[in-house]
């Protein structure tokens, strides 16, 4: 088997060489050229014939043609194959086909099937619920049309919507040469007729992929060599005379082909990883076409091939085909058109809605089914069902795709979920780049980003997914965030964005939590950005919560203030898994009861204030600890940063009572709010501040707390007020 291949790959070489202008010459040359010219003359012969035949149908037309080769003592062994393509061979053994298996030689006169048309061009779209896959391995998509223009491929469509999602696309016509020029192909899409032949010599069912190439006579030098391989067939295709879409009384005329098999094809170099071959034509899966693919999976790197396993009617083919592409590149515009809900775009999601769908042209038939046995010429004919043969590969999508997209504005990472391939590209909003921070076949991660806009995943290969509108999440903060007071005391607060925009038309649900009162009642919905608070006349924890509501009163931002009144006291709340910091009874929740009001150390040349704040019963307490320089007093409006040991710093330490569990945030700022002086040397001091570890957790703490500004010197010592 190797060496037939070699072989054949070598006369290949040679086609190459003599399309370069390296042909033979000489007397035996000459004579060869003579008797090629000779056969093609022949072969015009049955051209002739079949243009003066009047019969209708197919088969009719086949064994009229049978009959006429049996009668000419110019061809040997005539018969018809399996699929109803006539075949014969000539004297000196060359085989030629005539391509009678071609359904659209039934087509009956009248009007043509109806292929609506595409509606409402818009952006492509995938279904959410895409499942995660590989990629082709590669950007080059070939585009083959070897059909006559009146069959109406739609290859030039597919071109377009292959260039559109970001492919390199080379179109052609099917020339030999063009055949042998497809390299590292990502996607391979042909439009020609198709047909099982006999091998005359061991009578084995070939299958033959016919080409856009017409035979003549100064081809002899390579393409009898090539014959003579059985890498190349001469074949008699039918043209219709006017558009099939055109109607009427169809007439067709007849012209010679170049037909390609398996061992045409053997460059190693033919197709990319996760490659895709649709093979627009009879056949290409019937058991001979199987044959075909599986020399391509295994000695040119084809991946996945879809093909038809009988013969198809050319305007069945046509239209399967721009729905399969239609939906795999998430153009969603070839009918029928689901409007409600956009098809996925995984070929085998496809493949299974066209098992299910019936065809916009034949309302009765499925778009994954053609029947030439509707025509009344070819009432038995079988029906050709769409297949599917995979190699090694592990092909999902031949773009990538953006199915839904998450925000966490706490850890500021964006989650795309969709289809995406292993090999990592880009996310770009706009024409700006994100920095990935994650990529897998099914989730990608990026930093998340300040501004809308539309998001695209491009594959290191260039191709596009979708866009995904983007905009960022609402993110809205009360002002003052949390407060300390007295009893009976007033405080205004307001909410405004801090991330994002509130939508126009948007009101404010107010709800306090505690003993206080809100002007209006709480909850109350109201158009106003603010709010009156009045402390109640005894101490209390209280919690003031906004939700911003859009137009259609859904919510779509919240955030929350946190009152202290009265005495010295803390509210802390616990927002997210806290389990990462491997602190020991601290739970999400919220407590006030105060352990020590406040005391401080010397340490390094600066002091820390430790207020601490514990519930003896349960063994839990929470410090908070402000880093001040030596001799400094707190002031309203101070503003400390998360470290620890540094003038202006502050840190958390929660967990079991009198502990040293630092909370490990990467970020956090806290800010007095009030400073009050008690007029026994101690001030009460109000505060609130919040800070985010880097697993998301958040811990936010407002409150008061008594101080007073004598400090020992000692670099330990602590004093307790």
């Amino acid at each position: 088997m190797l060496k037939s291949i070699l072989a054949t790959a070598a006369l290949a070489c040679a086609f190459v060489a003599a399309l370069s202008g390296c042909g033979g010459a000489g007397t035996n040359a000459s004579v060869a050229q003579a008797k090629f010219s000779a056969n093609l003359g022949t072969l015009d012969s049955v051209a002739a014939f079949l243009n003066a035949q009047t019969v209708s149908g197919r088969k009719g037309l086949a064994n009229a043609l049978l009959a006429y080769l049996k009668q000419n003592p110019k061809f040997v062994n005539p018969g018809i194959s399996a699929d109803g393509t006539v075949y014969a061979t000539l004297p000196d053994g060359t085989p030629f086909s005539i391509a009678t298996n071609d359904p659209t030689l039934d087509l009956p006169s009248g009007p043509a099937p109806s292929l609506k048309q595409a509606i409402n061009p818009g952006t492509r779209k995938l279904h959410p619920l895409l499942q995660g896959g590989e990629l082709p391995g590669g950007g080059e998509a070939f585009v083959i049309d070897a059909l006559p223009a009146t069959c109406e491929s739609p290859a030039s469509t597919v071109a377009s919507e292959l260039k559109a999602a970001g492919y390199h696309v080379t179109s052609s016509g099917g020339l030999l040469s063009d055949w042998q020029s497809v390299s590292n192909a990502a996607v391979l899409f042909n439009s020609s007729h198709g047909a099982q032949v006999p091998d005359p010599k061991t009578g084995d069912l070939v299958f033959w992929q016919q080409t856009g190439q017409e035979p003549v006579k100064s081809d002899e030098a390579w393409a009898v060599p090539l014959i003579k391989s059985g890498a190349l067939l001469i074949d008699e295709i039918p043209i219709p005379t006017v558009p099939l879409s055109q109607g009427g009384a169809y007439r067709f005329t007849w012209a010679k082909r170049y037909d390609i098999s398996a061992k045409f094809l053997t460059s190693p170099s033919m197709f990319a990883a996760n490659s895709l071959f649709w093979d627009e034509c009879c056949s290409g899966a019937s058991a001979p076409g199987q044959a075909f693919v599986a020399s391509l999976q295994q000695h040119s790197g084809l991946h996945l091939f879809a093909g038809w396993t009988n013969p198809v009617v050319i305007i069945d083919g046509n239209e399967t085909s721009s729905f399969f592409f239609d939906r795999a590149l998430g153009v969603g515009q070839f009918p029928p058109v689901d409007l409600v809900d956009p098809e996925p775009n995984d070929w085998s999601s496809i493949l299974g809605i066209m098992q299910s769908t019936n065809r916009a042209s034949l309302p009765s038939v499925l778009l994954s089914t053609s029947n030439p046995s509707r025509f009344a010429s070819q009432p038995n004919a079988p029906d050709a069902l769409l297949s599917f043969i995979g190699g090694t590969g592990q092909l999902s999508t031949i773009i990538p795709s953006i199915s839904t997209i998450t925000q966490n504005t706490t850890t500021k990472v964006l989650t795309l979920n969709g289809s995406f391939g292993t090999a990592q590209g880009t996310v770009n909003l706009g024409s700006t780049a994100l920095t990935v921070t994650g990529w897998t076949p099914t989730v990608i991660t990026a930093q998340l980003p300040d501004k809308e806009g539309d998001l695209q995943v491009v594959s290191p290969y260039g191709t596009l997914s979708n866009t995904y509108a983007f905009q960022p999440a609402i993110i809205v903060a009360i002002t003052p965030p949390g407060a300390t007071m007295q009893a009976n005391d007033q405080k205004t607060f307001s909410v405004a964005a801090t991330s994002g925009n509130i939508p126009d038309g948007a009101s404010y649900r107010w709800t306090l939590s505690g003993n206080g009162t809100l002007a209006g009642g709480s909850p109350q919905v109201t158009k106003s950005t603010s709010v009156s608070y009045t402390a109640p006349s005894s101490d209390s924890s209280d919690s003031l919560k906004v939700e911003v509501l859009n137009a259609a009163g859904a919510t779509v931002a919240t955030a929350t203030a946190l009152i202290s009144v009265g005495s010295a006291s803390i509210v802390y709340t616990v927002t997210g898994d806290v389990t990462n910091e491997f602190i020991p009874n601290f739970v999400d929740g919220t407590f006030t009861l105060p352990f020590f009001q406040a005391f401080h150390y010397t340490f390094h040349g600066h002091d820390n204030g430790l207020i601490e704040y514990g519930a003896k019963s349960f063994n839990t307490s929470f410090t908070v600890v402000l880093t001040i320089a030596q001799g400094a007093k707190l002031y309203t409006g101070e503003m400390f940063t998360y470290q620890t040991n540094t003038p202006e710093g502050f840190h958390f330490l929660p967990g079991t009572q009198n502990s040293s569990y630092l909370f490990n945030a990467r970020s956090g700022s806290l800010t007095v709010t009030s400073v009050k002086d008690n007029g026994d040397g101690t001030f009460t001091i109000g505060f609130t501040g919040s800070a985010t570890d880097t697993f998301g957790c958040q811990v936010q703490a407002t409150g008061s707390f008594l101080f007073h500004y004598t400090y020992d010197t000692g670099p330990v010592k602590r004093t307790i007020p």
